[in-house]
Order: structure tokens, then C-alpha cells, then sequence
């Protein structure tokens, strides 16, 4: 039912074409708030649609951020302050990427691991968007400037980091397929890796054939995937099979939302680590290496 809202959704927004700009903001669902009285988050009168974050995000943004708000974390995750949460998905909304930046990096001084930060704020913020659209007081094009800001963020963050010294000893491949819209996740887990001290290569927007290669021609010792919907599992299943072929096959992490929520053990995923948080898969990772040491 929900993938059923947010496609009807998606399509008043006009994101059917994956490169056009919605030509108007989409109308009110019933019972939904006016444009103009949707709470805190929602963005002032003149703020200017980017067309660059609107275009094509609309639509994936919505189910995945819906998803979310059902799959809560396992396990003991550093909570967020509500305050803290809400100004980040406030900043996030009106399309605020420097300080939503700015709130990021207090809290990385305060508790330090990027994983935490993931799994913590990031996770929290995400629910909370998706609760947003799924109670009227957000709307499609909310979430999705809220995405592309994030993803802006993320650049941010990354660009500022710079190169780690390696610690640890396996390599770490993170692989997004093609036409997977859901890279958010696995873009987080792959910058977490990298900060901790991991040999990290991240390959976006590849075919499962390249990903064979991939993963068999540069000595990954552990391979992460991740899946946001039930078709994204299917997939993932056939390529972790072919990777379980290989003459020397790697560690096969899986994360996301249709992975959480038990889908992986009822589709017999061939997976190492089914991944509910990063610091799970972290947890994997370091016992790989104490083998492989």
C-alpha cells in the first residue's frame, strides 16, 4: 500500500521521465495541510527549487524514506537528541546543506565514530522524513530536496576527511548496481569503512557482470551490497551466487531496508552478514581479518 502512495505520488510530482523537472508542485492529498502550513520543516515561500536535486529523485526518495520509517534499529544505537534530529531535517528540507553540515560535524566532535553517526542521526533523520511524508506533512518534493541535500552533505563531509592511513588488512569492495536507486545507505557505509582505516573501492551504477569482475580481479576479501526494495533482493540474490563461484570467493556483507526486515533468510540470500546497522557490518569486517591475520 505504501509503494502504491508514493508511485501516485511520484507521478503528480512528474517524475515518470527520470531527467525532468516537475512542472509544478504536486497537489494536496486529502486531508493533507496546505503547501504553506506543514510545520517546522517546511521550506520558506522563497525558496528556489533546485532542479538538479528534484530531477529523478522524487519517486525513489518517497519509498525508500517510507520503508524506513517501519524498519526501526536492532540493538543498542546511540539515540539522538529529538532537538538535534528535527534541526537536521529541518536544515535538510529547506535545502540547507552548509548547515546542515554544520550541525553534522558538532556532532561527530561530540561522539566521534562516523558509524555512530550513521547508524545514529543520519537513521533517525531519514525515519523521521519519512514519517513526515507519510503523515501529510511533507510532501514529495520535500523529501526529495531533503535527499539530494543530504547526498550534498555527504560530499561535504567526504571532501573534507581526506585519506586515512590504512589499519586494517582486508580490501573492501561496496558495489551499488545499476539502476539501483537506493545509494545513500551504502554510500555511508563505505565512507564509515574508510574512516575506521579500511582499503575501501566503492563502484556505483555497474551491471552484475562487471560486479564478478570486479570483486574477482582486485583481491576484495569482503564484498557489501544493499537492497532498499524486494526487487533489489532478487537481484542480489543471483549475484551472490556468482560470487560464491569465484575461485576465491569474498565475504558477502547485505544491508538495507528489504534486508532488515528479514527478507534475506526467506529468500536463501547466500550472505556472510545480513547488516541491520553499519557497526554490524564493521563487527563482520574485523572478524574477517582476525582470519585473515
Amino acid at each position: 500500500m505504501e509503494r502504491m502512495r508514493a508511485d501516485r505520488a511520484a507521478a503528480a510530482a512528474g517524475v515518470a521521465a527520470p531527467h525532468a523537472l516537475p512542472p509544478a508542485m504536486p497537489a494536496v492529498r486529502p486531508g493533507a495541510a496546505a503547501q504553506g502550513d506543514r510545520g517546522p520543516w517546511a521550506r520558506g515561500p522563497d525558496k528556489a527549487l533546485d532542479a538538479e536535486a528534484l530531477a529523478g529523485l522524487a519517486g525513489a526518495a518517497v519509498r525508500r524514506l517510507a520503508a524506513l520509517r517501519r524498519a526501526a534499529p536492532e540493538g543498542p544505537v546511540a539515540v539522538p537528541a529529538p532537538c538535534e534530529a528535527e534541526g537536521l531535517c529541518t536544515r535538510l528540507v529547506r535545502g540547507d546543506a552548509e548547515g546542515a553540515a554544520d550541525l553534522v560535524r558538532r556532532h561527530c566532535a561530540r561522539d566521534g565514530r562516523y558509524a555512530c553517526l550513521s547508524d545514529g542521526l543520519l537513521a533517525d533523520a531519514a525515519r523521521r522524513l519519512g514519517a513526515g511524508w507519510d503523515a501529510d506533512s511533507l510532501s514529495v518534493i520535500d523529501v526529495s530536496v531533503a535527499v539530494a541535500t543530504l547526498l550534498r552533505v555527504h560530499a561535504i563531509l567526504r571532501s573534507e576527511a581526506g585519506e586515512r592511513d590504512l589499519r586494517h588488512r582486508p580490501r573492501v569492495l561496496f558495489i551499488g548496481l545499476s539502476g539501483q536507486a537506493h545509494t545513500l545507505g551504502i554510500l555511508l557505509a563505505a565512507e564509515a569503512f574508510r574512516r575506521e582505516g579500511w582499503d575501501v573501492a566503492l563502484r556505483l551504477g555497474i551491471g552484475e557482470g562487471a560486479a564478478i569482475d570486479e570483486a574477482g580481479g582486485d583481491g576484495a576479501a569482503l564484498v557489501g551490497l544493499s537492497a532498499g526494495r524486494a526487487e533489489g533482493l532478487e537481484r542480489l540474490c543471483g549475484l551472490a551466487e556468482r560470487l560464491r563461484r569465484l575461485p576465491d570467493p569474498p565475504g558477502i556483507i547485505v544491508g538495507g531496508a528489504a534486508c532488515s526486515r528479514g527478507g534475506a533468510a526467506a529468500r536463501g540470500l547466500a550472505a556472510d552478514c545480513v547488516a541491520t546497522r553499519i557497526d554490524d557490518a564493521l563487527s563482520y569486517a574485523r572478524e574477517v581479518e582476525r582470519r585473515l591475520c
